[in-house]
Parts: structure tokens; C-alpha cells; sequence
């Protein structure tokens, strides 16, 4: 027995989903296939515990693979990775074996934690939407060279207690959207090289230790930046940048709040 649903990848195409309850036999596959389902949610059902694999992930050939499975996930083939543009591992997600990035080089859109993938995501040239939890390196380095990038956000692993460089050989020059969690918060340098950026979020381990106060003149060449949200009781120094950025309607910087009023209502015809 097999489950159908949808789920949409970088563009907005929505591909045809199966969730299978047992290990699908050939004839399954195919009937798949003949009615354009391109992906693929992996559950503990979906292998033979008495000899675990999914050796048959390369016979559907997924352009979409979510990983929520519990337990211990056989391998990944490298054969079946070749076209899937969207995959989601859950955090809690134990694999038998990381994905080596190398094998995913038509991914659009990845989710996963640090410790489930291996190898340098600069290989993944196609990436524009990346969630990585439990990071190690605190730093941007590890999406220098990703040109098509447009949302990141950062997950740190807990006791990471270096702060965060924004500093990276090759910057995303598309980032649209940067989210960076739980890490220690220091200089903002390197951010201004960010010029595309929409979105900044960061909020750093509220336990970590306070350091120099933060300046924000970075931020002051984002000028198409539209929402800022640092939650953190750090102090700051230059705040006054952000009133100068021209497409600003959000601001939320510690205690300070530089939201943007909304324009006077249009008139009415009586």
C-alpha cells in the first residue's frame, strides 16, 4: 500500500510524493513511475530490517527525498541522488552513512544537520536554499563559493562559544534571507558584502557570555535590507544606520524597535 501527496521545490513545482508502508516490489516502482511520482518520503518502512537497504531508490530515480525516518537509515545510493533537487533529512535522523555532498549536484534546496552530510558544500553549485542545524564553524565559510544561494539559515551545535564570523572568501552574493541561531555574537564584518540581502535574523545563545559592544555600521550598506531582528541583550553602537537604510520596514535591535510606520491611509471617495 502506497500514500500519494505533493511537496514543492525550489520554483514552486509541486512534485507527486509516495510514502510506501514495506519495501515497494519492481512492479510498484514502475507503476510509479508511469504516473510521474518523482519523490519519495523515507520512513523505517521502507526497508526489510532483516536486511536493510534501499537499493530500489535508484530504480524511481526521486527529484524529491524527505528522510524522516526513525532508527538507523541504510545507506543513501549515490545512483538514486543523481536528479533529487530537494532533500530533507530530519534532525533526529540517524544515517548509517553521511551523504557525500559530491552526489548531490542537482540539489536546489537542502535541509539537513552537519553531522548527516561530508565534504565541501561548494560542490553543490545549484544550492539556493540551505537549513543547516548543529553546525560546528561558526563562520560563513562553509557557503563561500555558493553563487546561487538565496536563503541560509544556521543552526550552532550547543558549547559553541567562538563568535560568529560573517567574513567568507567568496560570499553569496544572492542571499536573500540569512537566519543564524544559538551562535556567539561579535563583529558584523562581512555582512556588507552581502548587498542583496532582504532578511537578517540573528539570535545568538542567550547564555553565551557578552563581549565588545556591537557595531552595526556593516549593516549600513544593505540598502536593500527590509527587516533586521537581533535578539540579544548585547549592546550596540551606530545604531542610527539602520534609520538611513531606504528600504527598511522592520527593526528590532535588542531593546530597540526602528519598525517604519505605515504610510497615511488613502482617501476616500464620499
Amino acid at each position: 500500500m502506497v500514500k500519494l501527496s505533493t511537496a514543492r521545490i525550489a520554483g514552486g513545482r509541486e512534485v507527486r510524493l509516495v510514502e510506501f508502508d514495506e519495501p515497494p516490489a519492481p512492479s510498484t516502482i514502475a507503476a510509479l513511475r508511469k504516473k510521474g511520482v518523482a519523490g519519495v518520503e523515507i520512513t523505517s518502512r521502507c526497508w526489510d530490517p532483516r536486511a536493510p537497504s534501499l537499493a530500489w531508490l535508484a530504480d524511481l530515480q526521486p527529484v524529491v527525498l524527505l528522510v524522516w525516518a526513525r532508527g538507523i537509515v541504510p545507506p543513501l545510493p549515490a545512483d538514486a541522488l543523481r536528479h533529487v533537487e530537494r532533500l530533507d533529512i530530519l534532525a533526529r535522523t540517524r544515517l548509517r552513512q553521511p551523504v557525500d555532498v559530491s552526489t548531490l549536484t542537482e540539489v536546489r534546496d537542502l535541509a539537513a544537520s552537519a553531522d548527516q552530510i561530508e565534504g565541501a558544500l561548494s560542490q553543490m553549485t545549484h544550492l539556493r536554499y540551505l537549513y543547516l542545524d548543529r553546525a560546528a564553524e561558526p563562520s560563513m565559510a562553509a557557503v563561500s563559493g555558493l553563487r546561487e544561494l538565496e536563503y541560509l539559515r544556521l543552526e550552532l551545535r550547543r558549547g559553541v562559544s567562538t563568535s560568529f564570523d560573517f567574513r567568507c572568501d567568496d560570499p553569496p552574493l544572492r542571499l536573500r534571507e540569512l537566519i543564524v541561531m544559538d551562535a556567539p555574537l561579535g563583529s558584523l564584518a562581512g555582512l556588507e558584502r552581502l548587498a542583496g540581502l532582504e532578511i537578517l535574523v540573528l539570535s545568538p545563545d542567550p547564555s553565551a557570555p557578552q563581549g565588545a559592544p556591537v557595531d552595526l555600521r556593516p549593516l549600513s550598506r544593505l540598502e536593500r535590507l527590509q527587516d533586521v531582528r537581533i535578539v540579544s541583550d548585547a549592546q550596540f553602537e551606530h545604531i542610527s544606520v539602520i534609520e538611513g537604510l531606504p528600504r527598511i520596514e522592520r527593526a528590532r535591535i535588542g531593546g530597540w524597535c526602528g519598525d517604519r510606520p505605515a504610510g497615511p491611509e488613502p482617501a476616500t471617495t464620499p
